[in-house]
């Protein structure tokens, strides 16, 4: 992809993470309800542009119901949720989804790339906390100087499979 591509990529995982950044509780539990949250608003607006583009070309709502099966329980969201969240960032964040989806080539999924990206930095960010810094900094500290020479699985003469 290119780096606009990517910077907007970017800038859409902010949005989605802006849109529950005021609530508490663990980060990751926010990051999680906020995806959440923006795919089932995203899905509604979507399906409500091409309910609104089909009855502009002239498509009646039974034709539409033969065709068209919307079940609404796929992207209701609880009022009292929906209340305690940033709008700004939600419309934002549907906003630049479809601009990347515009821009981007047929079949590229945009929604992938937001995930993959929100998932290798949240590993980047678990990998940093959980090295304490005294073995980042200190070679006499390290686990493998605490507890003598690591053996090797190559060098174990009781494997089965040898």
């Amino acid at each position: 992809m290119s780096q606009s591509i990517d910077l907007k990529i970017k800038a859409l995982k902010s949005a989605i993470f802006a849109i529950t950044s005021h609530h508490t509780g663990g980060e990751r539990a926010r990051q999680d309800l906020a995806l959440s949250v923006f795919v089932k608003f995203s899905l509604g607006v979507m399906l409500n542009q091409l309910v609104a583009r089909y009855r502009n070309y002239g498509i009646t709502d039974l034709e539409l119901a033969e065709h068209i099966l919307i079940d609404d329980t796929h992207f209701a969201l609880d009022r009292k949720l929906f209340d305690t969240l940033n709008p700004e960032a939600l419309a934002t964040s549907v906003r630049l989804y479809k601009e990347l989806v515009e821009a981007l080539p047929a079949f590229s999924d945009v929604l992938m790339s937001v995930i993959e990206e929100m998932y290798l930095a949240d590993k980047k960010r678990r990998r940093f906390r959980s090295v304490p810094h005294t073995t980042r900094s200190c070679p006499t500290h390290s686990i493998a100087n605490r507890h003598g020479p690591r053996q090797r699985w190559w060098q174990d003469e009781t494997l089965p499979f040898l």
